[in-house]
């Protein structure tokens, strides 16, 4: 795994980490406004940093492609 890759793929696990804190604290009740907003922020980093990852994979390629 390259460095590019490596710092994509760990803005992905972070965002992770956050929707699942996020969705836990709903799951255990506490239904509020700020835990429901907080979710679909953490939802949408998520989505985010995987195209995140996904250019960096695509990038990789490519440079690849040039060296060949």
């Amino acid at each position: 795994m390259s460095e590019l890759q490596a710092i994509a793929y760990s803005g992905f696990q972070r965002a992770q980490e956050r929707l699942l804190t996020a969705s836990d604290r709903i799951a255990s009740g506490s239904l509020s406004v700020e835990n429901i907003v907080e979710q679909v922020a953490a939802a949408t980093d998520v989505k985010a940093q995987l195209k995140n990852v996904k250019v960096a994979l695509e990038l990789e390629d490519h440079i690849i492609d040039l060296l060949a």
